[in-house]
């Protein structure tokens, strides 16, 4: 695990109406209720890792920034079609809640366990 934040807390970022931009790192384990709630100016979510993402405990729909943002780039490209790494096995709920920009995903063997609104839009 890399150094770095393992939680946000519950409305961290409630209401941070300036907010654009969100980095999230592969240290990131969970996330409050309403994390980012009424953060409507969110454009993007960064992340590196998504074997990572794919395990981050989002405690509502608020909690993901992509429920405003919408867009996921993954080392600094959008994501439209999104490959699940191959050896994760769960992919959390909500881990992809709101995400638009992807069109097509394609899922390892190793995937057993995709939990609810886990690609709700």
């Amino acid at each position: 695990m890399g150094d770095g934040v393992t939680t946000i807390e519950s409305s961290a970022f409630l209401g941070c109406s300036v907010l654009e931009t969100v980095t999230i790192s592969s240290s990131l384990e969970s996330v409050g209720q309403s994390a980012f709630a009424q953060c409507g100016s969110i454009k993007g979510v960064y992340v590196t890792d998504v074997s990572a993402w794919c395990g981050i405990d989002f405690y509502d729909s608020d909690a993901n920034p992509l429920s405003v943002a919408g867009s996921l780039y993954v080392k600094g490209d959008l994501m439209a079609e999104l490959e699940i790494p191959s050896g994760v096995t769960a992919i959390n709920p909500y881990a992809f809640y709101g995400c638009s920009s992807l069109t097509s995903v394609i899922l390892p063997i190793s995937v057993t366990e995709i939990g609810s609104s886990a690609f709700s839009k």
